[in-house]
């Protein structure tokens, strides 16, 4: 995961002081759960900016059911 969270993400970009670099690095984990759960084609990146760009999959990430 944490692989993934550097390449998708540049986490480890940056300095983050208190509690930020925790509260960023639980929102990206959140993030690259739900984008892993869609069924689209297409790299984890690649889904990240396209969910940037388009907000019809936006609200359709968001409204699945993960549990």
């Amino acid at each position: 995961m944490h692989w993934q969270l550097y390449v998708s993400f540049d986490e480890d970009v940056g300095r983050k002081t208190g509690n930020a670099a925790q509260n960023v690095s639980l929102m990206n984990k959140i993030a690259l759960i739900v984008i892993k759960k869609n069924e689209r084609k297409g790299s984890i990146k690649g889904k990240r900016k396209a969910v940037g760009w388009d907000n019809k999959l936006l609200c359709e990430l968001l409204s699945m059911k993960y549990f």
